[in-house]
């Protein structure tokens, strides 16, 4: 598990012995008041095609672009 310093984000993740992933990514607010939590489930040799989409989209480019002002 990985949590922020600001504890507003933290990402978990469970494996089956299957090999499939789910990755539990939780978001808070105001202390706790206001919470989202989002389970992402992937298959079991999906991984791959997701790491290279990630890398190919627009996303990676804001991601290393850091925050906006």
């Amino acid at each position: 598990m990985w949590e922020a310093i600001d504890g507003e984000l933290s990402l978990a993740a469970t494996t089956t012995p299957m090999g499939n992933v789910t990755l539990i990514v939780k978001m808070s607010v105001n202390d706790g008041d206001y919470t989202a939590t989002a389970l992402l489930k992937l298959e079991a040799g999906s991984l791959q095609r997701i790491a290279e989409d990630v890398r190919a989209s627009s996303y990676r480019d804001c991601l290393e672009s850091g925050p906006i002002s």
